[in-house]
């Protein structure tokens, strides 16, 4: 029921959309469908009690981030600065939109372990590494960081590669990126399911006042 009412929803917002911007909403059902396979596999897991190797968590638990959905969200709302070929260098999962998606992922799972893994979890990157490796908790969520570190230079080397076109659309993997390290506040809390961990955070952003 809820994957067939967002799918309903889509079609609402493709309705209202301008004639010549519909044919972005392909795109974002498309990726949604994408995404939901993944969530299907991770279920499997977590109903399997099997825990998969590191690749094949990244694999799929990259994708179930979400990012690439919310990136081409973003790219449908973003008016005429963005155009067709932005959408298709989106589609094709260039590194840069990879790198971001890895973020997300390395640093969900590294303040989901500090917090502490609850029994609805599926498996996540740190403990499959720490499986795969034979290491400590520290000692995963270093290298997992590490990764985080590695995503990070790929990303800025390719908007620094990207001809002048694509760069509206880069920037908005750009933002995403940024907005992983505010809610997880680098590792260390999980915002994004625990908003009061970010509510003096969102206040100073919108609410307080600035004196210059």
């Amino acid at each position: 029921m809820y994957y067939i009412k967002l799918l309903s929803n889509f079609n609402e917002i493709e309705d209202i959309l301008e004639p010549s911007v519909k044919y972005r909403m392909a795109y974002v059902k498309r990726e949604f469908q994408l995404q939901s396979k993944t969530s299907i596999q991770q279920a499997k897991w977590l109903n399997e009690n099997c825990m998969p190797s590191f690749k094949e968590q990244i694999d799929v638990a990259i994708m179930a981030t979400a990012s690439q959905f919310f990136f081409l969200m973003a790219l449908m709302g973003a008016g005429q600065v963005v155009n067709n070929e932005a959408f298709e260098w989106a589609h094709n999962m260039p590194d840069m939109s990879h790198a971001t998606a890895e973020i997300g992922r390395f640093i969900n799972d590294i303040a989901a372990y500090k917090l502490g893994k609850c029994k609805n979890d599926a498996p996540s990157a740190v403990e499959c590494y720490m499986k795969e490796y034979g290491m400590t908790g520290e000692e995963a969520m270093a290298a997992v960081a590490e990764m985080i570190e590695q995503a990070w230079r790929r990303m800025n080397r390719a908007y620094m590669e990207l001809k002048g076109t694509l760069k509206p659309a880069a920037q908005c993997l750009l933002n995403l990126g940024r907005s992983f390290e505010t809610f997880y506040l680098h590792g260390s809390k999980d915002g994004l399911t625990y908003g009061r961990d970010v509510k003096e955070l969102i206040t100073l952003y919108f609410l307080k006042e600035v004196h210059v």
